[in-house]
């Protein structure tokens, strides 16, 4: 990200049988609205390891500002740094 403030969103996990039904989306659309209702310039900022929530924070608004594949052999893993809202 950048030197300028952002939120970051911690955590945010949905128990597998409502995983589909838009429990999640629909609690991560009003955390955004809350947080950028208070503060229309700041970023939220998010990391992920799983390639299926790229696809899940895409729909609701957030681009990839980063993606590496981390370490090598069977213990390698993907990561990704993604934002919501302001830009550089």
């Amino acid at each position: 990200m950048t030197d300028r403030p952002y939120w970051y969103l911690n955590n945010m996990v949905v128990r597998k049988e409502l995983r589909g039904t838009g429990v999640g989306s629909q609690l991560l659309g009003e955390q955004l609205r809350l947080v950028t209702g208070k503060e229309p310039g700041l970023a939220v900022a998010l990391s992920t390891q799983r390639p299926e929530n790229v696809t899940f924070y895409r729909r609701l608004g957030f681009g990839v500002v980063w993606h590496e594949r981390i370490g090598r052999g069977p213990g390698a893993f993907e990561s990704w740094i993604m934002r919501h809202g302001a830009t550089d």
